[in-house]
């Protein structure tokens, strides 16, 4: 990262990584946006402060206009505001670049044996956790401007599973089971190993932590009580014979 923006960081308490998911550690994956990613956000905010400068543009040759049929008081209230919208706008420029930057850096994807962990933003920071096990549906989305970039967005749905939080004052969006890696060129490679780790995870039967935990919590009833079932069959066997 660029030592001259961690300044805001700080100033923003955004810390620089989320912690792990759920699992293994040796087992985590960490994907990033791909820089193709950062050039296509920067041109969606070209894009944006082109279409804010025709504004201001337009507004300044209308109150030129109405200034010289008006008068010079009319001008003169409208000429500060104009004036202030200039400075705004002028003075917005390297804050917004800042963030476009700082928010394409601290786009974080984690992948573990038995979860996904995916963090964004900046001002608002968002950060959700999908279980394998919840995980319904895989997707890989593509706009015009995307495919341009040859960048893609995976979406992972689940179902009742899915935690999402806001750290720092945030809030959890609208779509709560839904996650989605935005920005990655390597969409269909995410997507296969996700569908390999959610198979694996699935076909070995462990579950969730909380259910193993039952499960061998209960073991000495269950082996006493398959006890009592074969002593009962064997006084059964001695009794018709």
């Amino acid at each position: 990262m660029s030592e001259r923006f961690k300044w805001l960081l700080r100033v923003l308490r955004v810390p620089p990584r989320p912690q792990p998911p759920a699992g293994d550690p040796a087992s985590v994956l960490t994907f990033r946006a791909s820089p193709r990613y950062y050039q296509y956000r920067i041109a969606l905010w070209v894009l944006r402060q082109l279409t804010v400068l025709a504004g201001l543009i337009g507004g300044t040759f209308f109150l030129r206009m109405a200034a010289s049929v008006g008068e010079v008081g009319f001008f003169n209230v409208w000429g500060l505001l104009e004036l202030s919208a200039w400075l705004v706008f002028i003075a917005q420029l390297p804050f917004s670049f800042m963030l476009v930057h700082l928010d394409f850096e601290m786009r974080w994807y984690l992948l573990s044996d038995r979860s996904l962990r995916i963090r964004e933003g900046i001002l608002n920071v968002r950060e959700k956790t999908l279980t394998y096990a919840n995980i319904q549906n895989i997707s890989i989305r593509r706009n015009p401007l995307q495919r341009l970039f040859g960048l893609a967005t995976v979406a992972v749905r689940a179902a009742g599973g899915g935690s999402g939080s806001g750290e720092h004052g945030g809030s959890a969006t609208a779509h709560t089971h839904e996650a989605t890696f935005e920005g990655v060129d390597n969409g269909d490679q995410i997507r296969e190993i996700l569908q390999q780790r959610i198979r694996q995870y699935r076909d070995s039967g462990l579950g969730d932590p909380d259910d193993v935990a039952e499960v061998s919590a209960a073991a000495p009833a269950l082996l006493a009580a398959r006890s009592v079932l074969d002593e009962a069959r064997a006084l059964r066997l001695a009794l018709t014979r």
